[in-house]
């Protein structure tokens, strides 16, 4: 975390992962620049000592790691101006500060004059906004949620975790842990890139619902960082929708400043099924040469009652009930190692495992149904990371390599009236890495940020099936509709970002994807009956298939982002993106369950290819109202427009005569013949004034898949391509009526305050939805629910906290994917935790 911090080319953190531009100079008049602030840094790691002088101003500041890597600080203690306080922590360590004409500052190696030296390189010290405000200096659709919004209100599921951000939807059963992401209106297949520490997660399953879970425990968690459109940097290949990197805990989390070894212990428990949740970390820093860190975590939750007030579904039918299938009990570790051999390179390790077992049943039981599924997840990414950081600023890299594993076993001992007992698994494993070298340049008058490198990623699926003694079950039914297969991305970017003097700035980024995809399968011709008495009673005729295909493409995207006054920016942007098919959608083939209808593969499926535009402002003021009081606000309006969208529809088959409406139709994805387009608006608005503070996120999304025009015959026809009324889909079909999308409207407002001198915080949240008029969620009524808060900090080693979700026990259904797929809410939940660091 700390080296992450003092990186001077500002690839860290939010923007490095979300690929966005370099932050602007600080800009502060010089009565704040001047202005005095009292300090108390004891000595120890200059880097740290950096990081901490930022904090008390409200401020981080950034350095490159080759001038700070290893150097000590006296510390700071007293009232003392910037220039005087970075004087002051500078002492004895060969730097020195000069101040800029712009407000900035420049971190050099000190000489005497009159010794005859060459050029040394300079590096800027970057006066950075804390992480939680680098959305506002920002000229991009990105969002960020902070460890002590996590805190805030313990959350139930991973999902929680993302209720206030905006652009941002989950679209996740309440039985299954896995969290399923949307961005600004599509999700599923890759379309959105979810990450952990920057390890793709592309683990996907078909079923009634999202096709895309990523598996991780909220207790683990550090941040999480977000680009919402096309990434033309780490992260860009292969997605249109935006990219979600969830930052597991880091040394810097669980030590202060100048602590060499530590730990942390939370615990929290609570009514409505939240039984027992907690977690322990512990970390150490071995000198200046290496740290580690190690947490393990436990949760185990039942089945919660739903809400009392209100009346959602089925005319109050659900209201109390418990939800039968929403236990889970997982464990979860985590273990971190790293090494800086020397000042100018820097090595890291770090694995991170999950094993769940929960119980779900399909959609419309979860409620009041039996217990029909058993699961165990286990899931486990390996990374390992590699920086340099030699004293020219021409070159600073940054490498990593990954594997991920993601194993789902299904059980299903109970299925009344369906073909009996049989167990199921699906496993995706993800190997991938990338490079990436940002030099800093200066050309005329422009300050200059130019980042190349390039990523690939490979991901291979090998799902099982065992069916039970007496049962019905065919193999096809299960392992065809997420089948085995193999898909490989790679892609070479380059980024340049020129800023002139603070007020312009300017983003041209250029990548050059590629994708394979390979497999093969069986696909349905026909069935014939069997004799009585003979099960199943009929005989299906399938013939094998293969698919071997590739495609490349060049995307560009283009920024320009001005500062007509230092506290607004505005900025424009133009992005393009491509979606290769994912394996189940090429690939895909066999009979759903019970031989109900059948699935076909789409071998020559084309990739999406996106184009956004966004159109947005940032606003930074403070000392509005009262002294030191601030106020962010982000506002952006954007338009994405998706050709060859890829949706699964009823289709003619190569033998079929004539055409079929309705649930039991052959289906297969196909690519849409008119642009799918997805707009909105975004806002996002914090004010803090220390004492109170409150925040509003909005976000307003339309979705319009025109008339769904497609081919209806994917497969050719070997009869001759007979007429049909086949081809077209809207919400008067089935499969119009079965297509999802995220709530139109989502609105969160939060409010607090802060007494006896920020020791206790207390505040609130509201969550207000509105369902999409698309398909079957057009039929729901809008949700809203409040929550509330309190946190007392005792003293520096034990914290207190008490919340309450869904304070007016409200029912509501949670409704956001596709298929059918919808999920109960919790009802009022009180949960109480203790944090106990040492």
């Amino acid at each position: 975390m700390v080296a992450a911090a003092v990186l001077a080319t500002l690839y860290i953190g939010a923007a490095g992962a979300l690929g966005a531009a370099s932050a602007a100079w600080a800009e502060e008049p010089p009565q704040a620049a001047d202005a005095a602030h009292l300090y108390d840094i004891p000595p120890g790691s200059l880097e740290e000592a950096l990081i901490r002088f930022g904090r008390v101003s409200g401020r981080l500041v950034a350095a490159d790691q080759a001038l700070t890597a290893g150097a000590r600080s006296p510390g700071l203690r007293g009232r003392y101006s910037v220039e005087a306080g970075l004087a002051a922590l500078l002492a004895g360590s060969g730097l020195e500060a000069t101040r800029m004409p712009d407000g900035g500052w420049r971190l050099r190696r000190a000489y005497r004059r009159s010794v005859q030296v060459g050029n040394l390189p300079e590096v800027q010290v970057i006066a950075d906004a804390l992480p939680s405000e680098q959305v506002y200096r920002t000229p991009a659709g990105v969002a960020v949620v902070t460890r002590e919004q996590i805190d805030r209100l313990p959350p139930r599921n991973a999902a929680d975790l993302l209720h206030e951000t905006t652009g941002v939807f989950t679209a996740s059963s309440r039985g299954d842990p896995g969290l399923s992401i949307n961005i600004r209106g599509m999700q599923d297949f890759g379309r959105v890139n979810v990450m952990i520490d920057g390890a793709r997660q592309n683990y996907q399953a078909s079923g009634h619902g999202s096709n895309g879970q990523v598996y991780l425990d909220p207790a683990l968690v550090g941040g999480v960082e977000i680009a919402k459109g096309p990434v033309s940097t780490v992260g860009g290949a292969g997605m249109i929708a935006g990219l979600v990197n969830f930052r597991t805990l880091d040394v810097g989390d669980i030590l202060d400043d100048g602590q060499d070894m530590g730990g942390r212990i939370n615990l929290t428990t609570g009514n409505n099924a939240y039984h027992f949740v907690s977690s322990a970390a512990a970390a150490a820093r071995l000198g200046d040469e290496a740290d580690l860190l190690v947490a393990l975590s436990r949760k185990n939750v039942g089945e919660f009652r739903v809400g009392t007030k209100g009346d959602q579904y089925h005319d109050g039918e659900g209201s109390g009930q418990v939800s039968r299938t929403t236990s889970q009990d997982h464990w979860s570790g985590l273990v971190k190692m790293g090494w800086r051999p020397s000042a100018e390179h820097r090595f890291k390790l770090s694995y991170l495992g999950m094993d769940a077992k929960f119980s779900e049943a399909p959609a419309g039981e979860t409620a009041y149904g039996e217990r029909t599924q058993d699961y165990k997840v286990v899931t486990g990414t390996l990374r390992g990371d590699y920086s340099w950081r030699p004293a020219s600023t021409w070159f600073a890299v940054d490498a990593g390599l990954y594997y991920t594993s993601t194993k789902r076993n299904q059980e299903r001992a109970f299925s009344a009236g369906g073909p009996g007992a049989f167990r199921i698994r699906y496993q995706t494993e993800t190997v991938g890495g990338s490079v990436v070298n940002e030099s800093l340049l200066t050309l005329g008058p422009f300050e200059a940020s130019w980042k190349n490198g390039a990523e690939f990623w490979h991901d291979w699926t090998s799902p099982g099936f065992n069916t039970a003694a007496n049962g019905s079950n065919e193999a096809e039914w299960y392992v065809g509709p997420t089948p085995e297969g193999k898909r490989t991305v790679a892609s070479g970017f380059s980024e340049m970002t020129l800023d002139y003097q603070g007020w312009l700035q300017m983003i041209g980024g250029l990548r050059y994807d590629w994708y394979e995809l390979s497999g093969n399968g069986q696909m349905f011709i026909g069935s014939v009956s069997n004799p009585p008495g003979v099960r199943p009673p009929t005989t299906n005729i399938y013939t094998g298939f293969e698919v071997d295909r590739h495609a490349a493409s060049f995307a560009p995207k283009l920024t320009l982002a001005v500062k007509p006054v230092p506290s607004v920016q505005l900025y424009g942007s133009y992005g393009e993106g491509l979606r290769p098919p994912a394996i189940t959608e090429s690939l895909m083939y066999g009979m759903h369950p019970n031989n109900m209808f059948p699935f076909y593969p789409s071998p020559n499926l084309k990739e999406e290819r996106s184009r956004t535009w966004e159109v947005g402002a940032n606003f930074v003021f403070d000392n509005l109202v009262a002294r030191r009081d601030r106020l962010r606000a982000k506002v952006a309006w954007f338009s994405t427009r998706v050709d060859n969208y890829i949706m699964s529809m009823p289709i003619m088959t190569p033998l079929s005569t004539n055409g079929c409406q309705g649930l039991f139709c052959p289906s297969a994805y196909v690519n849409l013949q008119q642009p799918a387009e997805f707009s909105g608006v975004e806002l996002q608005l914090e004010y803090d004034a220390g004492f109170v503070f409150g925040g509003l996120t909005a976000t307003s999304v339309r979705s319009d898949l025109k008339d769904m025009l497609y081919n209806p015959f994917p497969l050719g026809s070997w009869v001759g391509y007979p007429e049909t009324g086949m081809g077209v889909g809207s919400q008067d079909t089935v499969s119009g009526f079965l297509i999802g999308g995220p709530p139109r409207l989502k609105v969160a407002v939060t409010a607090g305050v802060r007494l006896l001198e920020g020791a206790l915080e207390i505040g609130g949240r509201l969550r207000m939805e509105q369902p999409s008029k698309l398909g079957f969620m057009s039929q729901y009524k809008h949700t809203r629910a409040v929550d509330v808060w309190g946190t007392y900090r005792a003293s520096r080693a034990l914290t207190m906290r008490l919340a309450v979700e869904n304070l007016f026990d409200r029912q509501y259904i949670e409704v956001s994917s596709g298929a059918g797929g919808f999920s109960w809410a919790p009802g009022r939940t009180v949960m109480a935790s203790l944090t106990y660091n040492f």
